[in-house]
């Protein structure tokens, strides 16, 4: 307890360092700003001060040449080239007091002082090993329609759940707070997943396309942007830092946003054959840590970001796992055949088991929200439930 607790005070120092590093930044290219907003300014008055400087050296040296001279005539001539002067100088002075008045104001942004006070602390402080109990379970309808299989869910970052679903037609549903459909946009048989990439966009796996599918949300509508297409199946996709990482059932693959491969992360047994060593994949918030799902060896793999296994589960309650997700604090969840499992956020081991699953059902998805600390799990089965939250504690 007392190592964890320095390390966490350690942590919000290191913060601390970071964020005040930041607002020197900050306050520098605010200061740089000031300065580009300055220079005109004080290039103008310098001109008009050189401006008046010349006047006066001119004028001296009139009023000199009209004292050392003392034929009238000439006197004369002077004496008008002074008062021409004098006239331009009232003017151009004139012109300087009513156009050159400068006062420099600073504007704060708006949103520094309200994004500031709107923070209470630098974050949440949590047990890392907590094991959770299902406190209740409460299953939903989609729009009442039977034999609807729900293959993949995701959550967008206004709370609103994202579903890819199988009833008539392959669908994407955009479902609203209370789970009731918004939005439907059709898709290609088959598709296995789904998840948010940002910039209000998805992705989703296309079996039967071999590729992925990315999704706009707008104004409660789903719009296909791009399509990808690959030379291997699609099982599964999962996003972290601009980075799709994508299932075949036999490998790991990692691509970027655009669709261009950066590597395969992982592969076990022959990459082009289905043999589903590599179903469902996940990773961590900071991506050091990959949890793929072997469903033939009834085992889940902890990879790091090269793709090297850093641990791997065995267990007599890992039975053909087949849905995994990871919370933003870290904690893993994984369905099975028979029960909905915690597991060790190092991938190190079983934790607990949350619920057991009805003989007649086979869960197809999960997703953990973190603002109602609850499991989404979407499955297929004889009941006109497609979706179950469990709530946890």
């Amino acid at each position: 307890m007392e190592t964890s607790w320095n390390k966490v005070l350690m942590d919000i120092k290191v913060l601390r360092v970071k964020i005040n590093g930041r607002l020197d930044t900050i306050e520098k290219r605010t200061i740089t700003e000031m300065i580009k907003v300055m220079a005109p300014l004080v290039e103008s008055l310098t001109k008009d001060v050189d401006k008046c400087n010349d006047m006066r050296d001119r004028l001296k040296r009139l009023i000199d040449e009209i004292k050392s001279n003392n034929s009238e005539s000439l006197a004369y001539v002077g004496f008008t080239k002074c008062k021409s002067l004098t006239t331009e100088a009232n003017s151009v002075c004139k012109e300087m007091i009513t156009t050159k008045d400068y006062e420099l104001v600073f504007q704060p942004g708006s949103k520094v002082e309200t994004t500031v006070s709107s923070i209470d602390t630098f974050g949440e402080i949590f047990d890392a090993n907590h094991v959770f109990t299902v406190h209740s379970i409460m299953s939903k309808t989609i729009d009442n329609f039977r034999n609807f299989r729900t293959t993949g869910a995701c959550e967008m970052p206004n709370g609103t759940h994202v579903l890819c679903s199988i009833n008539i037609y392959c669908e994407i549903v955009l479902l609203a707070e209370n789970f009731k459909a918004v939005a439907r946009l059709q898709v290609p048989e088959y598709h296995e997943a789904i998840c948010y990439i940002g910039e209000n966009e998805l992705a989703v796996a296309i079996t039967s396309e071999m590729g992925l599918r990315l999704i706009k949300v707008t104004e409660g509508k789903l719009e296909q942007t791009k399509k990808f297409r690959f030379n291997h199946y699609c099982r599964s996709v999962a996003h972290h830092d601009n980075q799709l990482y994508v299932t075949s059932e036999a490998a790991l693959f990692q691509y970027t946003k655009t669709g261009q491969l950066v590597k395969q992360l992982f592969k076990t047994g022959n990459a082009d054959i289905r043999d589903k060593n590599v179903i469902k994949c996940a990773l961590n918030n900071d991506g050091s840590k990959i949890f793929i799902l072997n469903k033939m060896a009834n085992k889940i793999l902890t990879l790091d970001r090269d793709g090297n296994v850093l641990s791997d589960i065995k267990d007599s309650e890992i039975s053909e796992p087949c849905a995994i997700c990871v919370s933003s604090f870290g904690y893993v969840f994984v369905a099975c055949t028979n029960y909905v499992l915690q597991i060790e956020r190092n991938g190190r081991k079983k934790l607990t088991r949350l619920v057991k699953i009805s003989p007649d059902c086979m869960v197809t998805s999960l997703h953990h929200v973190n603002n109602t600390n609850s499991l989404i799990m979407g499955k297929n089965g004889h009941s006109k439930e497609q979706i179950d939250v469990l709530k946890l504690k």
